[in-house]
């Protein structure tokens, strides 16, 4: 009876683990398609304009970051 219930719960574990890496997936999956989509514009503005939010963001301290949601 407790094999059965352990086992019962290992695989309930596995199913919310599997649906956790499938949406993270996913995500990484539409992360590409949409860098890729940036990188096939004729404009590299797009791409340039992201890597400059990117470098500000990192700058940035992370508890400046806080301050500014609550300004």
């Amino acid at each position: 009876m407790e094999l059965a219930r352990g086992h019962m719960e290992s695989q309930a574990i596995q199913e919310r683990d599997k649906e956790e890496i499938r949406e993270v997936l996913q995500t990484i999956v539409k992360s590409t398609d949409d860098m890729k989509v940036l990188l096939n514009m004729q404009s590299s503005r797009p791409v340039e304009e992201i890597m400059e939010s990117l470098q500000t963001v990192r700058s940035i301290p992370p508890f400046a970051t806080l301050e500014l949601i609550f300004i």
